[in-house]
């Protein structure tokens, strides 16, 4: 199950949780929402510790880097 975070402003602005359907399959973020949408996400499923709303994100040479607030 993966979550993305949607990055606005150099933050996370929100987090995309993953959702299932009535069996328990993951519905995958591409039928979720639109192309443009899920270009502009971040897949944060394996970033430790994991990235909350507000957290600063930095990407460097398609690299992300994420720290809680100050």
């Amino acid at each position: 199950m993966k979550t993305y975070a949607r990055i606005e402003g150099g933050k996370v602005f929100e987090l995309i949780k993953p959702m299932s359907d009535e069996n328990g399959n993951e519905i995958p973020i591409e039928n979720r929402f639109t192309p443009e949408f899920v270009e502009s996400l971040v897949d944060v499923t394996s970033i430790s510790p994991a990235p909350d709303q507000g957290w600063s994100a930095t990407s460097s040479e398609g690299v992300w880097t994420f720290a809680p607030p100050a």
